[in-house]
């Protein structure tokens, strides 16, 4: 079960969000997935969408990159939310923290969506 006070935690420490506290009220957690590829969906107060993907195990990880934030970015469009936050968690980070930013920047569509790179240990507590 998603715990949403560590939810709210890492989004404004972790992902150094600025959304106004009442935005928080509405937390809402699933699963999606793309083309066989799942992740973790968090939205918060319909205007802003997260999704985790668990890097370890994506074989091809720049085509994840670009399958999840697609899919990321014509969800907030088509909700009109304000941003997309694609949080890539896995073990050892400076791996591959390279080749997921290369394929973030060929992929970035507007100003409005962002990429986090996390070790796995940082979201264990959220529960997603």
């Amino acid at each position: 079960m998603p715990d949403h006070r560590e939810i709210k935690r890492f989004v404004q420490q972790g992902l150094g969000c600025n959304c106004p506290e009442s935005v928080f009220d509405n937390i809402r957690c699933d699963r999606a997935g793309t083309d066989g590829r799942q992740f973790g969906r968090i939205v918060i107060g319909d205007r802003l969408l997260v999704l985790m993907l668990d890097v370890d195990g994506q074989g091809d990880l720049p085509a994840a990159v670009r399958e999840v934030i697609r899919a990321g970015v014509a969800e907030r469009d088509r909700n009109g939310w304000n941003r997309v936050r694609l949080v890539l968690r896995g073990e050892s980070p400076t791996d591959w923290r390279g080749r997921a930013e290369a394929a973030f920047a060929a992929t970035l569509p507007d100003d409005r969506t962002h990429m986090h790179v996390v070790d796995v240990a940082a979201t264990a507590s959220l529960g997603i």
